[in-house]
């Protein structure tokens, strides 16, 4: 405005901004910032505390503050909650790095797939493959695989080619195989009579 000698309406009106704005005092409290620095502290001390547990300890600390500002002040700060945590079942290892196989019948890979029929109706393909050759040991088709029937198919192609030192799973799990691969089926179960 001092560069061109415009007055403040004469600039407000240029940039269409509102003179009110132009005229607004900022109205940041200290309080503010000594909130922000003890929301800070909480949160870094209690890692897992969302804001309404962070603004349930600064009540009972004295400080008159709602659950609004709480937020408002939380997410200036960054302090956001992931909403849903992945539940680890096992503790988390660092992964042995993957076996580059030399021969024939070292590694196996093994994976379902799916598809449905032009009918609509679902079919299931178990395919095991050697990492090596790139061939297909086994390719079974079913409309579902019980564990038993994989173990079977595992089973045929062991017969035929010889057992592999280790089986790797889509899901990064290696098993070790023993040569005479057997299953171990539970006794019938017994139907009671009346």
């Amino acid at each position: 405005m001092r560069t061109f000698g415009v007055g403040a309406r004469r600039a407000c009106d240029l940039v269409k901004l509102n003179r009110s704005t132009w005229y607004r005092k900022s109205t940041a409290r200290p309080f503010n910032n000594m909130l922000r620095e003890r929301i800070k502290e909480i949160a870094s001390a209690r890692v897992r505390y969302g804001y309404r547990r962070i603004g349930v300890l600064l009540r009972r600390e004295g400080h008159k503050v709602n659950d609004k500002r709480v937020y408002r002040l939380y997410a200036l700060e960054g302090l956001s909650l992931r909403a849903n945590l992945p539940h680890r079942k096992r503790a988390a290892t660092v992964r042995s790095q993957r076996v580059v196989p030399k021969t024939v019948n070292e590694v196996w890979c093994m994976d379902f797939m799916h598809d449905r029929l032009a009918d609509g109706r679902a079919y299931r393909l178990l395919t095991v493959v050697d990492i090596y050759s790139r061939e297909c040991v086994a390719l079974e088709v079913a409309a579902g695989f019980r564990s038993e029937d994989v173990v079977l198919a595992l089973r045929r192609a062991c017969e035929e080619r010889g057992s592999p030192k280790i089986i790797r799973c889509d899901n990064e799990l290696s098993a070790k195989v023993k040569p005479p691969l057997g299953i171990k089926r539970p006794p019938p179960a017994k139907v009671a009579t009346s």
